[in-house]
Formats: structure tokens, C-alpha cells, sequence
């Protein structure tokens, strides 16, 4: 009987060895940052973040342990809180692989991450060469998370509230300003470096912050670095999102004649913004996740009632088509609800320059745009989209 529970034995262990041979291991251990603090592990996904697992920081350390998640070996760390700049960490993960992160402040994309594996490496030299440029974004975002934090302490006071948002507009800008100045320097890096998992992954990066560029000849080159992802990358999900991102739709804006393109209905049947001709189109662009533009929906539903006759109202989700079904089926969404499929923050989204959620255009029946704007009410009250309609018709007739 002994000879029968030693076998057991064995085969537990060596179960849970080959169980725990398939797990990641992440150790951290954090000086100045408070007790409690929650850490999150993040996947990259097409249109936003999940959440794999999470801990919460006691007497500076924390750890996760876990399966490598299907076709993500490269994930993120994210603290929680105002404290915190709202960045992310990224970190290189592999069965049987122990990652080890030591973090002195409270600047998250500063943390060092060392492991065995070479595209941690990479990673970390991609960090270093934009170290300067990225402390001072993320002290700028510190900055302008206290002012919008005083902003709303000081409600009732009209001189403050200038300040305050004279203030956040700046660092805004400066916000902006350093992700460009970051993108030339990841290009020049990328521009030495051999072609690897964590290369694509900056190369996305600078194909994003590209399109804000002015400098033609410099989109031209990482437009042209575009010929060292292999053929085998370009066809996986990646290598379809750089693709998307290098070559842009070109933009449009209020004057020029509307971007078109294939959009999918509920029954996944392709639709044209060119069948709307002929009648006003209010393009209705929202998300997941977007508050305002839930509460917009019972006036965008009045707005196609009461000008049926000559208005097409047309709303375009940006994000996962599964959720944007169940959302169109849970708040009853009425009209034409479209979605593009894509994964990824281009086609309708860059060729219109969506930067916030809801943003509205009103086009013309000969398909000029005439008007755009962004936002809508957080506590629903009504009459913002019916004002916009009344200028747009009278600055036509």
C-alpha cells in the first residue's frame, strides 16, 4: 500500500510541476509607493485593455502568477489611482519565466523589468532611449490630473475655471508634443535594431503618432520601414494593425465631401454612407464604454422622428462588434446602427479624426460636411443635437 500513495505522490508532483512549468511568474517590490495600491496585468486587445489578473501592493511587494494568455506573450502593468500617471508597463512573459520588477517612485513607465527573455531586452533599451522625454510626460500628466482635480473643487469660481482649463490645455499640449518627440526617437532607434516581436510593437507606435506629423518627408520614412516586417507578420493581427496605421484613409473636414467606405449592419450585411444622399446625415460616432453617448441616444432617436423627411441619422460604433451588438440590443437602439469590424483605431476613425467621444457631423445631401462638434450632456439633458440640426438647415436654405 505504501509502494500505491508514493506512486500518487509522484504523480501529483510531477502534475503540478508541469503545471506550474506553463505559468509565468512576476515578483515586484515598490519603494514610495503607499501599501494597498492595486496593480493590474493587462492584454492588448484590438480596441482596449483586459484585465488577466490582478494583486494589491502590502509592505512594497506584489506578484501574479499565471498562464501566458493565447497569442500574448507581451502584457502590461498598470497601477491604479489618481497618484499615478496613466501609463503603462510593458512586460514579456513566457512559460516557466520569472519576471522581476523593482520601482522607486510613482512613474510606472520607469519601473525596471528584468527577465531572461531577449525581447524584455529590447523593450528596456526602447525605455531608456526616451527616458528624459517620458518622465516629463508623466509628471505633466500628474500635473494635469491635479488641476482637473482643483477644477472641480473650485465649480462655482468663473476665474479659476479659465485658469484651470488654460492650464490643462497646455499640458495637453505639451502631452502631445513629447509622444511625437518619443515617436521620432523610437523611429530612429527602430531604424538600428533588428526586426523582433517587440520591434513591431514600436513600430505600431510610430505609425500612429505619424499621422500627426507635418513633416512629409519624415512620414515617407516610416513609411518605408514598412518593408522590413516580413511577409508572415503582415498577415497576422499585428502586422494588419501596422499596415492600417501606415496607410492612413485621408482625412476629411468640415468643407470637403464626406469619407466613405464599407459599414456592417446588425445582420452583418455591408452598407454605404453614399445610400444616405440625397437626404442631411448626422454621423453619430460612438463607443463602448461612453457615457454621454448613451445619453445622447433619445435625442439622436427624436432628432430621426422629427426630421424624417429629409434627415438620416447614422450611428457609428468604434469597438468590438460583439459588444456593440449587445449594447445596441440593451439600450433598444433604434435606426441605422453601423459598425466597421475593423481592429483597429483607423478606416472612419482616422479618415474623420475622431479624438473624443460622441463627435457628430452633419453632412449635406450632396455629402459635404458642413458641421462637426464633440460631447453631449453627461446628465442627458436634451437640445444640444436639435440646435446643431437648426444651423445646419438655415446656413443651407
Amino acid at each position: 500500500m505504501k509502494w500505491y500513495k508514493s506512486l500518487i505522490g509522484l504523480v501529483l508532483f510531477c502534475t503540478s510541476w508541469e503545471g506550474n512549468a506553463q505559468m509565468f511568474s512576476i515578483q515586484g517590490n515598490l519603494k514610495h509607493v503607499p501599501d494597498g495600491t492595486v496593480l493590474e496585468l493587462l492584454a492588448d486587445k484590438p480596441f482596449g485593455y483586459e484585465v488577466i489578473t490582478k494583486d494589491t501592493l502590502k509592505q512594497g511587494a506584489f506578484s501574479f502568477q499565471d498562464s501566458v494568455p493565447d497569442g500574448y506573450s507581451r502584457l502590461l502593468l498598470r497601477a491604479q489611482g489618481k497618484l499615478f500617471p496613466k501609463v503603462l508597463l510593458p512586460i514579456w512573459v513566457a512559460p516557466g519565466e520569472t519576471v522581476q520588477i523593482e520601482g522607486r517612485n510613482r512613474l510606472v513607465r520607469h519601473w525596471t523589468v528584468e527577465s531572461d527573455l531577449p525581447e524584455q531586452t529590447i523593450e528596456n533599451q526602447f525605455t531608456e532611449a526616451t527616458r528624459s522625454e517620458s518622465q516629463a510626460q508623466m509628471q505633466a500628466m500628474l500635473a494635469r490630473r491635479r488641476w482637473m482635480d482643483d477644477r472641480m473643487k473650485h465649480e462655482g469660481d468663473r476665474t479659476f475655471q479659465l485658469r484651470a482649463t488654460q492650464a490643462l490645455d497646455s499640458l495637453k499640449t505639451r502631452i502631445d508634443s513629447l509622444d511625437r518627440t518619443i515617436a521620432r526617437k523610437e523611429f530612429a532607434l527602430l531604424k538600428e535594431t533588428p526586426v523582433s516581436p517587440a520591434w513591431y510593437y514600436h513600430y505600431k507606435n510610430v505609425a500612429i503618432q505619424s499621422d500627426r506629423e507635418k513633416d512629409t518627408a519624415y512620414v515617407a520614412q516610416v513609411k518605408a520601414l514598412y518593408e522590413r516586417v516580413p511577409e508572415e507578420v503582415r498577415m497576422t493581427l499585428l502586422g494588419t494593425q501596422i499596415s492600417e496605421y501606415v496607410y492612413l484613409p485621408p482625412k476629411v473636414q468640415v468643407g470637403d465631401m464626406m469619407a466613405d467606405g464599407l459599414l456592417f449592419d446588425l445582420d452583418e450585411k455591408p452598407h454605404r454612407l453614399s445610400e444616405f444622399k440625397g437626404k442631411y446625415i448626422l454621423l453619430d460616432f460612438w463607443a463602448p464604454g461612453c457615457t454621454p453617448c448613451i445619453k445622447a441616444i433619445p435625442e439622436l432617436e427624436e432628432m430621426s422622428e422629427l426630421y424624417k423627411d429629409k434627415l438620416e441619422v447614422v450611428s457609428i460604433c468604434i469597438g468590438y462588434p460583439s459588444t456593440w451588438k449587445r449594447l445596441v440590443e440593451q439600450h433598444k437602439m433604434k435606426g441605422n446602427q453601423l459598425c466597421e469590424m475593423r481592429q483597429t483605431y483607423s478606416g472612419f476613425y482616422a479618415a474623420y479624426q475622431i479624438d473624443g467621444f460622441p463627435t457628430f457631423f452633419i453632412i449635406s445631401p450632396e455629402g459635404k460636411i458642413i458641421k462637426r462638434w464633440s460631447g453631449y450632456d453627461v446628465f442627458g439633458k436634451k437640445g444640444m443635437i436639435k440646435a446643431k440640426l437648426k444651423e445646419a438647415f438655415q446656413g443651407q436654405e
